[in-house]
């Protein structure tokens, strides 16, 4: 801050951290399609309560799955089906105020996931499951806050 070194305002430091990582790819197990599935029709990036098109085409019943072993045609990812971005500010403001030659305070605060983004976990890729499209997880931290103050002499 430009306030000078040993003024009573000056002896501020902020850092931050930016991680931006894209999603997961999801994994699809053996699931079955009717003849009318389309990857361009799955979509992507939806709702935690759909984040895909469920109706894409997707055998929902487990007793219409054909019976016996088969051959898989179906792949085990799409490239745009993904799993939430990760998206979180890191900050951290330190203030050193000095009181003599021998003496000095320093405060310090960090904002770990600063902007409290929220992270979903992976949807739900088991047509057969109640809960198919559904994200059912968050897989961060909420905001947190840690601070200290040290006195050196």
């Amino acid at each position: 801050m430009p306030f000078g070194k040993n003024s009573r305002f000056g002896g501020w430091q902020v850092s931050a951290v930016w991680q931006l990582q894209s999603g997961f790819p999801l994994n699809f197990g053996d699931v079955f399609t009717t003849d009318s599935f389309s990857p361009e029709r799955l979509g992507g990036g939806g709702t935690v309560e759909r984040w895909f098109n469920t109706n894409a085409g997707f055998v929902r019943d487990v007793g219409a799955a054909p019976e016996g072993t088969h051959k898989r045609t179906f792949p085990l990812r799409f490239a745009q089906l993904r799993s939430d971005i990760v998206d979180f500010w890191d900050v951290s403001v330190i203030k050193d105020t000095f009181i003599n030659d021998t003496h000095k305070i320093r405060f310090q605060a960090q904002f770990l996931n600063a902007l409290n983004h929220a992270s979903f976990g992976n949807a739900n890729t088991n047509p057969t499951s109640g809960s198919f499209g559904v994200v059912g997880s968050d897989v961060t931290w909420p905001r947190r806050v840690m601070s200290s103050v040290k006195w050196r002499f």
